[in-house]
């Protein structure tokens, strides 16, 4: 009997190690797959980088205009990950001064505010806006996951 218990534990250690021998095969195909692609970024062709640079110039243009009429709240706007022609991020350096004596509603109407005004300017492009402190860096407001508004984070 001690025999044929042997005969199964044995049949139960090479049927595992069978499937942790493929685990560990898919997991080395995954890591070179992965190595091979790490740095490779999606090739763009000249008709999409031609409007995604029509998108940058034109929102570049207008956002200057918008930086002027805040007479000082907005310091700068920054466009980030543009990798397509329908979405791209945004991010928002107000003063600081500014954004501190605010209270909490008049942090949630600026943030909604230029929120808007940004979707306007990017226009029929989609944004993603942060608004950021000029002076530190800090993350002040981002958009709301579970709905529409903007998370103010301090």
């Amino acid at each position: 009997m001690a025999a044929e218990i042997t005969k199964q534990q044995k049949k139960g250690l090479m049927g595992c190690l069978g499937c942790f021998g493929i685990l560990f095969i898919a997991l080395c195909i995954i890591i070179i797959v992965a190595i091979n692609n790490a740095g490779k970024e999606e090739q763009l062709t000249d008709e999409e980088r031609a409007e995604i640079n029509n998108i940058i110039s034109e929102f570049e243009g207008n956002t200057g205009d918008y930086i002027a009429a805040t007479n000082g709240v907005v310091k700068r706007i920054e466009m980030l990950d543009i990798k397509d022609s329908d979405t791209f991020s945004v991010h928002v350096y107000i003063d600081e001064a500014s954004w501190a004596k605010s209270t909490e509603s008049e942090k949630a109407s600026v943030a909604a505010t230029i929120g808007r005004q940004m979707e306007q300017l990017a226009a029929p492009t989609k944004i993603y806006m942060s608004i950021i402190s000029d002076a530190n860096g800090d993350k002040l407001a981002s958009p709301k996951i579970t709905s529409e508004g903007y998370k103010i984070i301090r």
